[in-house]
C-alpha cells in the first residue's frame, strides 16, 4: 500500500504579481517623449539666454564706465 500526503503546509505571504504592457497606445508614448525633449531643449535655451543677459548686465556698466573715462 502506498501512502500519499493529504495535507500541505506553507509559510509566507501568499500573493501574486501582475504585469500589463500596452502594445499600442495610439502614439501617445512617443508623443509624450518628444514633447518632454522639446520642453527640455526649451529650458536649456532659456537658461543660456539668461546667462547671456546676466553677463551683458554685468559687463555693460563696466564698458560704459571705461568709455566715459576715455573722454
Amino acid at each position: 500500500m502506498t501512502s500519499f500526503a493529504t495535507s500541505s503546509t506553507t509559510t509566507g505571504v501568499p500573493g501574486g504579481v501582475s504585469l500589463r504592457w500596452v502594445l499600442f497606445d495610439g502614439g501617445r508614448g512617443i508623443t509624450a517623449a518628444k514633447n518632454a525633449k522639446i520642453q527640455y531643449d526649451n529650458q536649456q535655451l532659456a537658461k543660456e539666454h539668461i546667462k547671456k543677459e546676466v553677463t551683458r548686465d554685468i559687463l555693460m556698466p563696466e564698458e560704459i564706465t571705461k568709455t566715459d573715462l576715455k573722454f
